[in-house]
């Protein structure tokens, strides 16, 4: 018995042996084919992770870069915006001068308008009353003569010119009539 005992148990291993033998490469098939799909998808979800990292890291830098050329594009736009609208100040400021300028101008001939136009209606009431002759009166002379030259000073050489022309239409340059003495008056570029 001893022998037969002996036996019978390298019979066990040797059919364990055999049973792994014809069953191990199905097993280890079995076993390999998830393992490598395993290690694939790790690999793969691995590469893809790396990928995504750097694709995620590339995007903020263009995102960087979209937001410096933007601030730039805005920086240079409100420059620009300053700029114009500083010219546009400045254009409106000249404008306002000249548009001041032009009123100023415009009040200016209107007040020498009506001063002309008083001066001959003033001298015509008086010619009129002193039937055309204010030489007859020494203080109606004195103030015809001081008006006249008052408003002399005030016009240019076309209103002078107008006042001159009314006093010879009215006959008091003339010489032989007692003329009106405007010796002291400045004629300069009166034609």
């Amino acid at each position: 018995m001893s022998d037969t005992e002996n036996k019978q148990p390298p019979r066990r291993c040797g059919r364990m042996f055999l049973f792994f033998r014809k069953y191990s490469v199905k097993i280890i098939s079995s076993l390999c084919i998830p393992l490598i799909l395993a290690t694939f998808t790790v690999v793969i979800t691995l590469v893809q992770h790396k990928e995504n990292q750097l694709q995620r890291a590339e995007d903020k830098e263009i995102a960087r870069i979209q937001r410096e050329q933007d601030l730039n594009i805005s920086r240079v736009l409100a420059d620009e915006r300053r700029h114009l609208e500083i010219d546009l100040a400045e254009k409106i400021h000249e404008s306002n001068d000249k548009q001041r300028e032009h009123e100023q101008y415009i009040q200016q001939e209107t007040h020498r308008d009506t001063v002309l136009s008083i001066y001959t209606n003033e001298i015509g009431l008086l010619l009129k009353e002193t039937n055309g002759s204010l030489a007859n009166n020494s203080i109606i002379h004195a103030i015809v003569r001081t008006k006249t030259l008052h408003v002399l000073r005030q016009f240019n050489s076309t209103r002078a010119g107008q006042v001159l022309r009314f006093l010879l239409d009215a006959r008091q340059l003339i010489i032989n009539n007692d003329p009106l003495d405007l010796s002291t008056a400045k004629f300069d570029s009166i034609d």
